[in-house]
């Protein structure tokens, strides 16, 4: 596939990406003794969009949740959204992932409800990345400002663990640039769910 230059978009191969991001983050994973889980379908298919922002987007998700998780497991999934049109009221249909039989994968999928509402093209397949950890988890009011940039957790946490720096801020901005949104769920001590929403098809113009 094409590879995205200079910010254009082109169209490219979703398990194939998420192969990419998983060899790269993998020693991240191993470094505190996690479990790295993806579920994302062979047959997948393409999307079209900036490949640069999203492999980004995927790879900052997936190093937080290996930096705040210690012996546990980081999971991605991957699964396509279809939304059909009837009348003024979008009907949608979730196909989800068919579990790609590769080493320690597990067909034991948790999905949690997203606290913020994508702002979406309804008439556009939508394809959702979603980053789940077993890790420290988020109170409410770290959850409050987790996206300004150079949010960190309280002193405690941030002298053990790091902040969290630009990273989140800049992912869910990519991810509105490109006609997503990039939403979490959390609870302290249980761990933390991302999730990232995009088209299908980046529309013109979105990307700039």
């Amino acid at each position: 596939m094409a590879r995205s230059r200079h910010g254009k978009d082109v169209e490219f191969d979703v398990a194939r990406l998420v192969g990419e991001v998983e060899a790269t983050v993998q020693p991240l994973v191993a470094k505190k003794e996690n479990k790295l889980l993806i579920e994302c379908p062979a047959d997948i298919g393409s999307m079209r969009a900036d490949q640069t922002k999203v492999r980004q987007v995927l790879f900052n998700l997936m190093s937080n949740a290996a930096k705040f998780t210690e012996k546990g497991t980081i999971r991605l999934v991957v699964s396509r959204q279809l939304s059909v049109v009837s009348g003024e009221a979008a009907v949608t249909e979730d196909h989800g992932p068919r579990i790609t039989d590769h080493e320690n994968r597990t067909s034991n999928i948790q999905h949690r409800t997203s606290n913020a509402e994508p702002t979406l093209n309804p008439q556009l397949p939508t394809l959702n990345f979603s980053v789940r950890d077993t890790g420290i988890g988020m109170t409410p009011e770290q959850l409050s400002r987790l996206f300004q940039a150079f949010t960190q957790g309280d002193a405690s946490t941030s002298k053990k663990y790091g902040g969290m720096g630009l990273g989140l801020a800049l992912s869910r901005k990519f991810c509105q640039l490109m006609g997503g949104e990039l939403s979490v769920t959390s609870e302290q001590g249980k761990g933390s769910t991302f999730t990232v929403s995009l088209p299908v098809e980046v529309s013109k113009g979105s990307d700039q």
